[in-house]
């Protein structure tokens, strides 16, 4: 928990949207935040509350930032997606010889 590394931290951001937010995407993991998700976010949390999310960015943890800024409405969801793993050695071998 976010609380642990950071006492209080959980205390600061409680009864927020932040909050919320943190709690949830740590249950989803980075794995299964994508574009989808946060484009339906966009579309369901009012838009001054959105923005809101920027005063608590700091609290959130580092994978979690590229998405708070993308729901504030500075970026899209694909600009904010973690980077994709680069194929292997072999898979780019595979890759040029097809």
């Amino acid at each position: 928990m976010l609380g642990d590394l950071l006492p209080g931290v959980d205390a600061v951001v409680a009864g927020r949207l932040s909050g919320l937010l943190i709690q949830a995407l740590r249950n989803l993991g980075p794995v299964h935040v994508n574009a989808a998700r946060i484009n339906h976010l966009r579309k369901t949390l009012p838009e001054e509350e959105r923005r809101g999310l920027l005063k608590d960015i700091a609290l959130a943890p580092a994978w979690m930032r590229p998405f708070f800024v993308e729901l504030a409405g500075e970026h899209t969801a694909e600009e904010s997606a973690p980077p994709k793993p680069s194929p292997t050695r072999k898979r780019r071998k595979a890759l040029a010889h097809a």
